[in-house]
């Protein structure tokens, strides 16, 4: 049987210079214009240009201006328009154009409008590939490619004319089963079969060539294939056989994204109707967030003419792949697919003839005009493409695809090629992947995927309580909200757990007592495995994608058939897999993603603190026995315990029951905030937070940014409601010692806590004026009260003591809180007495009404207190009689004295 298409491929070593494989296509373009009796003269430069090749006819005067053009990308149109400038300029007599690669679609164009002007069809001459083998074959230079005997089991395919430095050599593809798998050489010189050593060479020029066995050809008799070539599989997306299957998910079962669904499908809609060039596309985002599910509900909604009609859309597993022959199978799989839904006639065996350039295949492009008769769109979609890049032996099936991109674009095709591409993994810029993937960003469609909305978290949830025949209370759905924070793949894996929970008769209000923690989750998958099943678990993580016979080799059996029962591995064509991305990096380096602590809190630290030492008091207590303590209902007191639940001072024991947490050996505030503090590390609000210099106080709506920011995108929490959320927050970072309290500014803290670390103080007191209300000699007796009783004292007894004044003018300081339990406590903390008083010095200084008694002494040195009293009344806009604004004025006066010695 004759060969099919025909190609030229130029072999030139790697390591060559661009130059250097410019200069060798020129000389295969001399040796060809020299028996049309052409004198050629290399590299000419002239002002303003360089000339490839100047071909000067030997039996009449003709000047020809020749362009070489030695590469795979398509010709744009400028390529031709500068040349034919040059033939201008230089008054040659025409232009020849020779190239190894296509024109793009302008330059098709443009070459159609040449070929249509008698004028300027002879003065510009394109050599393609194919025009570039007849002139080699008319010259008796080569001979054609030899025919291939007729088998039953295989047929040839098309044939390629390699050239390389030790000659010209014809490499034939033989197909089986409608794809290439074997391959023969013959020396194109002679048509003669070579030696398997000198064939395996010539096989070289081409990555994908790798993928297909040689079949050695003698003249006495053609060999006949082996019994088994070396095959490929293209397997398909798979879904979950249940909604709890981790899997990607049922096309039932997938909600939302419909927006990335609808940019998708109006990007394929303007393909159909050819309006844009574009013919590739990428679905990106971090592993877990549902691309391969998504991918499968473009599939079924194709499948079922549902929001776009005349379209056949596949879903191909990257991981599936283990040579590079690949690319062909899922191209044919592709139009398979197209063929079934009636967009392709199905007689035609839709028969790859060469995995080098599969879209020149005669069946293909037999297809693609039936598809553009019917305005028809095939979309090929690659998930887990990044899976390439784990194995070194599978990097060139991306360069295989990003050729096949190339050429999608420049043949303006009716086939599409999309992506599923994931973000959270980082490849060095020296990684081949690296490179060839931001060489496609050019020429694709970027979307990005984002995290679940609140709406599209509900109807998941409504769907889960469904398919588990229970429905979730709303606490436990509020629950499940905020813990995944709009990770798909933190909810799906929270929903598995709850479902399993619930089945086992854990009630919801159980599920509500502690946060759940991912790596427990995944610990839980490996539990009651055995060693060697682990292990199996671990051998197939460490080399993913790992063939299925391999595995066997290692492995028993039973073994391996008990993960896949479980789910735990799956089969991806002729590999084993683990059943999700995340968990495979779980199990190669005990790594999960990061997924900072979002959570909001029900009520202020004090209430929280006086809770947790009613259960201490109790033993074992109930929400109401709590509530009685704190003057709470019982829907509020619940609100509280799950704020200690939630940071791990408190445990649930039975459905209103409540004890201390086993770690928790002492309640009193400050070991209380040292607790909190390592829980509030990995708040979402303490992250964001570091990005700020300590010692700089914060904008005033920086909590509230960083606390709506961590909401779904779409969360309907009013501007009012997110302000008290930030607000209660922030009273628990500074509880914590995360964040500091200076005046009305709040500050990262210079050290690693805080100076208010564990003080508790009512955020209903409002802030006071100070106007000097005691003298400062009581003022320095309170703060060395305060400063020798870390817990702070009773009011009452500093009242007795005499102290009541100095204490109105500490709290309007704010150096000292008034405590929900009636006691005044020190706002921060100091190494000792003096640094105190010291402060306190600074803060009397800084105050309004004291810089008004300065810039009036600036003015007049002697002026009166009566004076001062009046110049307050007028600052303060206050109503004041002429006594009272006297005593203020003699008692900041005291005040402004001891402060500045």
């Amino acid at each position: 049987m004759a060969a099919g298409a025909r190609h030229l491929l130029l072999s030139v070593p790697s390591n060559w210079s661009n130059d250097q494989r410019g200069q060798f296509f020129e000389q295969f373009v001399a040796d060809i214009l020299r028996p049309l009796r052409f004198a050629v003269h290399n590299r000419i430069r002239v002002t303003g240009m360089e000339i490839d090749l100047l071909a000067r006819g030997i039996d009449e005067p003709r000047t020809i201006l020749v362009e070489c053009k030695a590469q795979r990308d398509a010709l744009p149109a400028d390529t031709i328009s500068k040349l034919l400038g040059n033939v201008a300029i230089r008054r040659a007599d025409a232009g020849w154009l020779f190239s190894t690669c296509d024109l793009s679609k302008d330059g098709r164009g443009q070459w159609q409008e040449i070929q249509n002007d008698p004028d300027l069809s002879k003065r510009f001459v394109w050599y393609p590939p194919q025009r570039l083998i007849e002139i080699l074959i008319d010259q008796n230079a080569i001979k054609p490619p030899p025919p291939i005997p007729d088998r039953s089991a295989v047929e040839a395919g098309d044939a390629t004319l390699v050239v390389n430095q030790a000659g010209r050599w014809w490499l034939i593809e033989i197909l089986e089963q409608g794809v290439p798998a074997y391959f023969t050489v013959f020396n194109a010189a002679t048509g003669t079969p070579v030696a398997e050593e000198t064939a395996s060479d010539v096989a070289k020029a081409a990555d994908r060539f790798s993928a297909l066995k040689h079949l050695p050809q003698t003249q006495e008799r053609p060999a006949e294939p082996p019994v088994s070539a070396p095959r490929f599989q293209v397997a398909r997306v798979v879904a979950g056989d249940a909604w709890d299957d981790l899997r990607p998910a049922r096309p039932a079962d997938f909600v939302g994204r419909d927006d990335v669904l609808n940019q998708i499908l109006q990007f394929v809609s303007a393909v159909q109707a050819d309006n844009t060039t574009t013919r590739t596309f990428a679905v990106q985002g971090p592993s877990g967030w549902g691309k391969s599910s998504l991918m499968l509900k473009l599939v079924d909604l194709a499948s079922k003419g549902r929001r776009i009609s005349n379209c056949s859309i596949t879903a191909v597993d990257t991981r599936s792949a283990t040579n590079l022959a690949f690319v062909g199978g899922a191209i044919r799989t592709a139009l398979q697919d197209a063929a079934k839904v009636g967009l392709i006639a199905k007689g035609s065996s839709l028969t790859i003839s060469s995995l080098t350039h599969p879209l020149d295949s005669p069946d293909v492009s037999s297809a693609f005009d039936a598809l553009r008769d019917r305005n028809a769109v095939v979309v090929l979609i690659f998930d887990q493409f990044e899976e390439l890049f784990a194995k070194e032996q599978l990097y060139g099936i991306f360069s295989a695809i990003r050729e096949l991109s190339l050429d999608l674009d420049s043949k303006q095709t009716p086939l599409v090629l999309g992506f599923a591409w994931k973000t959270d993994i980082s490849h060095p810029q020296q990684h081949p992947a690296y490179h060839l993937w931001h060489e496609l960003r050019d020429r694709r469609l970027d979307i990005p995927i984002r995290r679940f909305g609140t709406g599209d978290i509900a109807r998941l949830l409504t769907r889960a309580g469904k398919e588990i025949g229970v429905k979730l209370n709303p606490a436990l759905r509020g629950r499940l909200t905020d813990q995944c924070q709009g990770y798909p793949w933190l909810l799906k894996k929270l929903l598995v757990h709850v479902s399993k929970k619930l089945q086992a008769k854990t009630s919801q209000f159980a599920l509500l007592e502690r946060e759940l923690d991912i790596q427990e989750l995944f610990r839980e998958d490996l539990a009651d495995l055995t060693s060697e099943q682990v292990k199996c678990l671990h051998y197939v993580a460490d080399q993913s994608p790992v063939l299925m016979s391999e595995v066997n080799e290692h492995f028993s059996g039973d073994t391996v058939n008990a993960l896949l029962g479980r789910r735990l591995l799956v089969r991806s064509g002729p590999n084993y897999v683990v059943y999700w991305d995340i968990f495979r990096d779980y199990l190669t380096d005990e790594r999960v993603p990061q997924i900072p602590w979002a959570r909001t809190f029900q009520r202020d630290p004090g209430t929280a603190v006086k809770a947790l030492q009613a259960v201490e008091k109790h033993k074992r207590a109930s929400a109401e026995q709590v509530g009685q303590e704190l003057g709470l209902n019982t829907r509020g007191c619940v609100n509280v315990l799950s704020d200690l639940i939630a940071l791990q001072l408190v445990d649930r024991v039975d459905d209103d029951q409540y004890i201390l947490a086993p770690h928790v050996i002492a309640t009193d505030p400050i070991r209380v905030a040292e607790h909190v503090h390592g829980q509030f590390s990995r708040h979402v609000v303490c992250r964001e937070l570091a990005k700020w210099d300590r010692d700089t106080p914060l904008p005033s709506n920086e909590l509230d940014g960083i606390v709506k920011r961590s909401k779904p995108s779409d969360n309907e929490l009013t501007e009012d409601t997110i302000h008290q959320q930030a607000n209660n927050l922030r009273r628990w970072l500074v509880f914590a010692g995360h964040l500091e309290e200076r005046g009305p500014h709040v500050y990262r803290p210079h050290g690693t806590r805080g100076g208010q670390l564990g003080v508790l103080r009512s955020h209903r007191s409002k802030q006071k004026q100070f106007l000097g209300s005691g003298t400062s000699e009581a003022f320095v007796r309170l703060l060395g009260k305060l400063f020798a009783s870390k817990q702070g004292a009773p009011e009452s007894d500093l009242v007795e003591s005499g102290l009541r004044n100095a204490v109105y003018d500490a709290l309007a300081l704010e150096l000292g809180d008034r405590l929900p339990d009636g006691r005044i406590a020190l706002r921060k903390r100091h190494a000792d007495l003096k640094k105190l008083i010291d402060a306190a010095k600074s803060a009397v200084l800084e105050q309004p009404v004291i810089r008004v008694l300065i810039e009036a002494l600036a003015a007049d040195k002697d002026l009166s207190n009566a004076a001062y009293g009046d110049k307050l009344k007028a600052a303060l806009q206050a109503d004041w009689k002429p006594t009272s604004a006297l005593r203020y004025a003699n008692g900041l006066r005291g005040y402004y004295a001891w402060a500045t010695g």
